[in-house]
């Protein structure tokens, strides 16, 4: 009977023990949660209490209480992730423009009415375009590491146990300034395929541009100047192109060519010899819109007299380069 009774009475005493110390755990971690208010400048600090009971034969319990150590975010590596936020948010808008120049550039290269234009403005297109894969690849790499850093944010402030007041404070203080954020990032997106697709047929148009009227282009130019110096070559192609847009011409190569009584190698038959490899190769490099040409677009004769309403400038060769 005596032995039943002191069963119980152990029973009983673990019982009430066990109630206190789990209070006294509880009152401990709140305590210790606490002291975050006066170590504002502290990373680590102790955040909550285990505690471990053993029993001995004799009854008597050890008891042992350990914090816990929980790290948060500094306000330096917070302020830090809202930097991140505001430069890739500048940065989407910068490939955005891009992005939108490209657009124009298409346009101007569909919209070109001779192959020269049209190679210059996709030169642009093309450097544009390759720019774009460079940021972008530089921008896609950015917004990854902000994503790694406002997850491990996260997690640490998730960390906290979720008995403790400060874990719904914390969480929901870090979700208000950065929740928006995290999700505007993920949904950043830059229509590259729909750039790429651009950029071919940019391309395409500029390369058939060239192959229509390269032949013609290295004929008429090895007529009229064959044996003159390269930069003289590039005039003559460029009172040419002159004539393509102005209004009173006609607006291809081939009608402004062989319009009857403009070019004298049309008439003689000269035309139809042979373009010289140097002429071929500054050709190509004029149409490809490699070359500086600064013939004023209302320059539109060139012949061995002057016409017109005057002389823009007169070579060596004796021709003379006239505004309409």
């Amino acid at each position: 009977m005596n032995s039943r009774k002191g069963i119980i009475s152990t029973v009983l005493f673990i019982a009430v023990y066990l109630s206190v110390v789990s209070i006294l755990l509880f009152i401990y971690s709140k305590y210790l949660l606490s002291i975050e208010e006066e170590f504002d400048n502290v990373e680590a600090y102790c955040m909550y209490a285990s505690h471990t009971i053993s029993f001995s034969s004799d009854n008597q319990v050890d008891f042992t209480i350990t914090g816990k150590t929980i790290i948060f975010p500094t306000d330096e590596e917070l302020d830090s992730l809202e930097n991140d936020y505001l430069e890739l948010s500048n940065y989407f808008e910068y490939l955005k423009q891009l992005n939108n120049s490209i657009r124009l550039m298409h346009a101007n290269v569909k919209n070109s009415p001779t192959c020269r234009m049209a190679n210059i403005h996709f030169n642009e297109l093309d450097e544009s375009y390759s720019k774009l894969q460079q940021d972008l690849s530089k921008f896609q790499d950015s917004i990854s590491l902000y994503a790694t850093k406002y997850q491990t944010y996260l997690d640490m402030i998730l960390s906290i146990p979720k008995f403790s007041l400060s874990h719904d404070q914390k969480y929901n203080e870090f979700i208000e300034r950065f929740g928006n954020d995290y999700k505007t990032i993920q949904n950043y997106v830059v229509e590259d395929k729909e750039i790429y697709t651009l950029y071919l047929e940019a391309k395409q148009f500029a390369d058939s541009f060239f192959d229509n009227d390269y032949d013609l282009y290295c004929h008429i130019i090895n007529a009229e100047g064959g044996n003159c110096p390269a930069d003289e070559q590039y005039e003559i192609a460029a009172i040419i192109d002159n004539r393509i847009m102005h209004p009173d011409f006609p607006n291809t190569l081939y009608k402004v060519v062989y319009s009857p009584g403009q070019y004298a190698p049309v008439m003689t038959g000269s035309i139809n010899k042979v373009p010289s490899e140097g002429v071929c190769e500054n050709m190509s490099l004029y149409l490809r819109g490699l070359v500086d040409v600064d013939v004023p677009s209302n320059v539109v004769f060139q012949a061995k007299f002057t016409q017109g309403s005057g002389v823009w400038k007169r070579r060596s060769s004796g021709h003379y380069f006239c505004y309409y």
